[in-house]
């Protein structure tokens, strides 16, 4: 059996355009920077920049909510396309097809508007009663000192 899957986590290079080929279809092409962790002396390894493709509903979904820096993992498959080169030589680029993706990280706190509520809280300045006067009686701290106020026969239990 054979398998062609790839998971890659990492955050976007630059912001994403939304592009359509000649027949309409809807594609985008990004990189995403994967870190590389530290080698055995503790030193950073320099991050991977890996090109990312996605069409549909995929591109228009991650161009809209996908802005440079942002983390997101990805799922696909690498895929390798061949063309002839302006010197006549074969050239070659291998991407990955996205196939599934998340964002890891939510909108910014920065650029967060409140939205106006859709419905009106009603305000009544002209009663200030209390709420739960016809609720019952009211206990107070002597009756709680009493502990007469509930009886093991009065509990459902």
């Amino acid at each position: 059996m054979d398998i062609n899957k790839v998971i890659l986590v990492g955050r976007l290079t630059h912001d994403i355009e939304l592009k359509s080929t000649d027949s309409g279809n809807q594609y985008i092409q990004f990189n995403i920077a994967v870190n590389n962790g530290k080698d055995k002396d503790g030193n950073e390894r320099g991050a991977d920049f890996l090109t990312c493709v996605a069409w549909g509903k995929n591109a228009e979904n991650l161009s809209v909510y996908l802005h440079k820096g942002n983390r997101v993992a990805i799922e696909g498959r690498l895929k390798v396309d061949s063309y002839d080169g302006t010197d006549g030589n074969k050239k070659y680029k291998t991407y990955v097809l996205i196939q599934t993706f998340e964002f890891l990280e939510s909108k910014s706190k920065d650029s967060f508007t409140p939205q106006e509520p859709d419905y009106v809280v009603k305000q009544n300045s002209e009663t200030t009663e209390d709420p739960y006067a016809n609720f019952g009686n009211q206990i107070t701290v002597e009756d709680l000192d009493r502990k007469s106020i509930v009886s093991d026969d009065d509990l459902p239990f």
